[in-house]
């Protein structure tokens, strides 16, 4: 089970002692872990509570997104203005050229601010045929050397993450380098 802070003094309820009673329609809830790390902050509604599933929706333009009860490691009730919380046995994570949510299986480490990594060659077909898909969907992709990450996500740029939800990692002689994009919108509100 995931760890959180405030368990132990808040346990929350498992999925199993009835977490469609806790949660209504219209409700807002967070999503923890979520990879990139700052969506965490971001709030859903929830749209319906069936058996076995729960359906959410973040803006009314946006598509729906399902989260399976055994997805859940746990609910956490709100308190106050606080929202509900989700903690899920995996993560909430980014899929980048697919532009949008998925929930996987494994967690990201605790400490890992940008989820999991995959090393590839930047010549590797693969790899190049996932930066043309980009450019046709309207991003600008590129390496940036791993220790000026921040630097770039901070100029607008983002990390970008594969269908397996993993983000690029390469290397060479001088150093390590990470697949960064930016897409049409984020560049035009840079202007």
């Amino acid at each position: 089970m995931l760890q959180t802070e405030g368990r132990a003094a808040n346990p929350g309820y498992p999925p199993a002692d009835g977490f469609s009673n806790r949660l209504t329609p219209g409700e807002k809830v967070l999503i923890h872990p979520s990879i990139p790390r700052p969506s965490e902050h971001r709030e859903y509604r929830v749209q319906q509570v069936e058996a076995g599933r729960i359906v959410l929706r973040q803006r009314p333009a946006d598509p729906t997104l399902t989260v399976t009860t055994g997805a859940i490691a746990e609910l956490q009730s709100a308190r106050g203005q606080k929202p509900a919380m989700l903690i899920l046995k995996g993560r909430l994570q980014w899929i980048t050229a697919a532009r949008e949510w998925a929930v996987l299986p494994e967690e990201p480490p605790a400490d890992s601010e940008h989820g999991l990594h995959k090393l590839a060659s930047a010549d590797d077909p693969g790899v190049l045929d996932l930066i043309e898909e980009l450019r046709r969907k309207g991003y600008s992709a590129w390496w940036v050397p791993a220790g000026s990450v921040r630097e770039f996500l901070g100029q607008g740029g983002e990390i970008i993450y594969d269908s397996d939800g993993r983000y690029l990692r390469t290397r060479d002689q001088r150093s390590e380098w990470v697949l960064l994009g930016r897409s049409i919108e984020a560049a035009a509100s840079l202007l």
